[in-house]
């Protein structure tokens, strides 16, 4: 459940980041809302970094990438809650924190985010309607 929340997090914070670099004007509930949101990634990301820390085989195959990359994406994180807050002041470090980011994407793990729908339509498309698969554990 804490990646699901983590994730969320992380496009609610890229929409702020969007926002605050178009600067759109955003109505106060979505500013909110992705303030929420953002802060809640921020709280499963931290605490997903705590579990690999104490986790033995989380801890045993982590590299030094995954824990800073984790640290980036909750500065990330925090960088957003404090802008979708604010009235702009704090989209300086979001936006310094969104270009390492960005930066990073196509060449450390994170270049996952990019591949992640293409590759889950295509493996839809190539083996789920061909029956190939066994069937899952809610069938039979």
């Amino acid at each position: 459940m804490g990646g699901y929340i983590y994730h969320a997090g992380i496009f609610a914070a890229f929409a702020t980041l969007a926002s605050a670099t178009l600067r759109l004007a955003v109505p106060r509930g979505l500013a909110a809302g992705l303030r929420i949101a953002s802060g809640c990634g921020l709280a499963a990301g931290l605490g997903l970094l705590i579990k690999r820390r104490a986790t033995p085989l989380l801890r045993a195959m982590s590299r030094p990438e995954d824990y800073a990359l984790n640290l980036l994406i909750d500065a990330f994180l925090a960088a957003a809650a404090a802008t979708a807050s604010a009235d702009g002041g704090p989209a300086v470090a979001l936006r310094i924190v969104g270009i390492a980011i960005l930066i990073d994407l196509p060449l450390g793990k994170l270049r996952h985010c990019v591949f992640f729908f293409r590759s889950r339509a295509r493996f839809g498309r190539l083996f789920g309607r061909r029956s190939v698969l066994p069937p899952g554990p809610a069938a039979g």
